[in-house]
């Protein structure tokens, strides 16, 4: 399921656009969770206690903080979330790039250029959650995203999987086993 969040202090836009993602989460017959933020500062603090999502829809002229200060902070909550801006504020559209956003859309083009640039986000995110190393022990059963495994370990007779959020998970499988199930152009072996 990707998940997708849409922060725009304008509750007619912000309902707009939401009323976009639905359609085309509809077309790509993909299963999408999305919400609607109408403050920016109560979005940064869900994502700050854990709120996971893959695609954010940041307008970038809202009180208390912009959507491109607020792009800047969620990074260190959510590193892979996609950032698409879509705003009426056309001047910031080289400012954003600091932020490394998917895509830019300005709101007077948006009927035409949002489904597209969702569509391929989405894309971009379900081939990202296909990337997956299944943790199976007899007491754990975790689903890893690649992406998220900085380097994995081994000790005793078990490997420890390091993952970018500082946890670990420890399975009784021996490193060999583990690499033979790792995308090998995402891994190289160290000794």
């Amino acid at each position: 399921m990707v998940r997708i969040a849409v922060c725009d202090d304008d509750i007619r836009e912000a309902e707009r656009i939401g009323g976009i993602v639905e359609e085309c989460c509809r077309k790509e017959k993909e299963i999408c969770w999305s919400r609607i933020y109408n403050d920016s500062m109560a979005f940064f603090y869900e994502a700050e206690e854990g709120e996971k999502y893959d695609i954010l829809l940041l307008d970038i002229g809202m009180p208390g903080m912009n959507g491109i200060e607020l792009a800047a902070k969620i990074r260190a909550f959510l590193p892979d979330a996609i950032i698409i801006f879509v705003t009426s504020r056309e001047q910031y559209v080289y400012k954003v790039f600091e932020v490394q956003p998917f895509r830019f859309v300005p709101k007077r083009l948006m009927g035409e250029m949002l489904g597209p640039a969702l569509r391929d986000a989405l894309r971009l995110a379900a081939d990202r959650e296909g990337a997956f190393y299944l943790a199976e022990s007899p007491n754990v059963l975790e689903k890893i995203s690649i992406r998220s495994i900085t380097h994995i370990w081994h000790r005793e007779k078990y490997a420890y999987i390091e993952k970018n959020d500082g946890k670990n998970t420890k399975v009784r499988k021996s490193l060999k086993e583990i690499y033979r199930r790792l995308p090998g152009e995402e891994f190289v072996w160290l000794d």
